[in-house]
């Protein structure tokens, strides 16, 4: 599945996806990014709190996790 953020706060996103994912559904969101050493990668936790209106994406709120998970 791939996804796309449209409008990021800091406990919150829109994402414009192809695919609806059931409310209140747990995902984990893998960030690359790229570095000197070459491509880094980064994890990140949400969980659905809703779609959009014309089902084009959904809403999700970031769920905090400790550094050391």
């Amino acid at each position: 599945m791939s996804g796309s953020f449209v409008k990021v706060s800091a406990n919150r996103a829109e994402v414009k996806s192809n695919y609806l994912i059931d409310y209140m559904s747990n995902l984990q969101i893998h960030l690359r990014t790229k570095t000197v050493q070459g491509e880094k990668k980064d994890y990140m936790y949400a969980k659905i709190i809703g779609d959009k209106d014309d089902r084009s994406g959904f809403f999700i709120h970031f769920t905090p996790v400790s550094p050391d998970v």
